[in-house]
């Protein structure tokens, strides 16, 4: 029984540090008018599934960990070290193009996005969160990712 509490108030407190992590990244740049959490973007686009293509297949938007996407590009450097472009297919407002933008292996980093709503806003994201090296490295489509063509380049994926 004394372990499971011990596992138990482990678990917690890895939660709470990611969490933590998540709202200490997000933070940073809200200072700067800079929104990526869902409760920020309530009110501000128009997230309407329905009228999609591939709507039905759509959860809404949902935003990444920042530690998950650092640990999936963590990981995926370590087994491929020529990696050098990042996709995410889903991109909602940018934040996980935003975060591979830190790691500055990534040359090219690529966001697709199917609602028109979500890449508008990314799209004013950018504006005021990117370097102009970022500016020339990011790039953020409007486009279903099912018809999405990948490079024939290795690439880490992020769904």
């Amino acid at each position: 029984m004394i372990i499971m509490d011990i596992l138990k108030g482990a678990y917690i407190c890895k939660r709470s540090y990611y969490i933590w992590q998540d709202h200490h990244w997000e933070d940073r740049y809200r200072k700067a008018g800079i929104l990526f959490s869902k409760l920020d973007v309530i009110g501000h686009t128009k997230m309407d599934q329905a009228s999609l293509p591939n709507g039905k297949f759509s959860n809404g938007y949902e935003s990444s960990w920042v530690r998950n996407i650092r640990k999936s590009i963590k990981v995926s450097l370590s087994l491929n070290k020529d990696i050098a472009t990042f996709i995410d297919l889903g991109s909602g407002l940018g934040k996980a193009c935003f975060v591979a933008s830190e790691n500055q292996v990534m040359n090219r980093i690529i966001g697709v996005e199917f609602d028109l709503g979500l890449h508008t806003f990314a799209l004013d994201q950018m504006g005021k969160f990117a370097t102009q090296r970022d500016k020339e490295r990011i790039e953020l489509l409007a486009e279903d990712a099912s018809q999405y063509l990948l490079p024939d380049i290795p690439s880490i994926m992020y769904i």
